[in-house]
């Protein structure tokens, strides 16, 4: 578990102009079925561990496998980066 800083977030909102060119992917993998009215743009600036109590008292999965985990109950993968 990882805590996350990050800056303000960009909002556009379905009037902000270019909003189909930043969200053409989501909109593409969510419509119909879901509407998309808004994006939130994130960039981590930086992340910390979470260490919780209970990683002492027994042999708690590393970070790594935990991730694995999510991604088998979840159906997801980490996004690729994109060539510029």
């Amino acid at each position: 578990m990882r805590k996350f800083y990050f800056q303000t977030p960009l909002i556009f909102g379905w009037i902000t102009p270019g909003f189909p060119d930043v969200g053409r992917r989501l909109i593409d993998w969510a419509e119909p079925k879901f509407t998309v009215r808004n994006l939130f743009i994130v960039e981590v600036l930086r992340t910390r561990p979470i260490l919780a109590p209970s990683y002492g008292f027994s042999s708690a999965p590393t970070e790594a496998q935990m991730a694995e985990e999510s991604y088998q109950i979840y159906g997801v993968r980490p996004a690729q980066p994109t060539a510029s």
